[in-house]
């Protein structure tokens, strides 16, 4: 089986009259993005992501002492995923504020008569820039990719310099500290970066440590 990671696909960072943090021509990747969240869905592989879920008393904030604007506060328009993500296959949010203690016991109602976990798109919440400051990410991620035999990982989202360079470091470390025999992807026509040149310098570092880049067409090529 087969992984969609999806990072921040929120109105924050995609809409470029409304979002708070707009990452310049992010909303020209939704296109692609919505192409790979169906075909995902229709040939029953796993959806899985992240998503910024701040309080005002989040500690990236200007106000708080970190280096952002308010945005993505948890709950309002600005955090919203697009709705036709999670129309047809609802979305679970794991958050950031309970630890899971019992991982099995958690997903124990969303394993398939296949023996799969695929019920739900997984949405692991976060304060901050790396999704592993969640304390459910590694366990969680460890799950699904054992329980689902996962042997590919795509990534997709915004922004590359900030939060998808952060969650394809996390997934090379769960991939090296259990030693799993997973292929990591970085999908180079669904994200976006703040800035050209850090995020061309993320993605050699990257490639470096073992990721691979491929196309959207490539990715569903895969999946017929």
């Amino acid at each position: 089986m087969k992984m969609l990671y999806t990072v921040d696909i929120q109105r924050c960072f995609y809409d470029p009259e409304r979002g708070t943090l707009y990452v310049r021509n992010a909303e020209k990747r939704l296109p692609n993005i919505f192409k790979l969240n169906e075909r995902f869905r229709t040939s029953r592989q796993l959806e899985v992501g992240s998503a910024d879920a701040h309080l005002e008393t989040s500690p990236e904030f200007t106000i708080n002492g970190g280096p952002f604007n308010f945005h993505c506060i948890y709950g309002t328009d600005d955090a919203q995923r697009p709705a036709v993500m999670d129309f047809y296959r609802k979305r679970k949010e794991i958050g950031y504020w309970e630890k899971i203690n019992d991982v099995e016991d958690y997903f124990k109602d969303d394993i398939g008569d296949n023996g799969k976990v695929n019920t739900y798109t997984y949405i692991f919440l976060k304060d901050a820039l790396d999704v592993s400051t969640n304390a459910n990410f590694e366990p969680v991620i460890k799950y699904l990719i054992n329980v689902n035999t996962i042997t590919e990982v795509y990534i997709v989202g915004f922004a590359t310099d900030y939060c998808i360079k952060c969650a394809a470091e996390a997934f090379i470390g769960i991939q090296k500290k259990y030693n799993l025999p997973l292929s990591l992807y970085i999908v180079i026509d669904a994200i976006e970066g703040i800035d050209k040149k850090a995020s061309d310098a993320c993605l050699k570092q990257l490639t470096s440590s073992g990721i691979k880049l491929i196309t959207t067409q490539e990715v569903l090529t895969r999946l017929t």
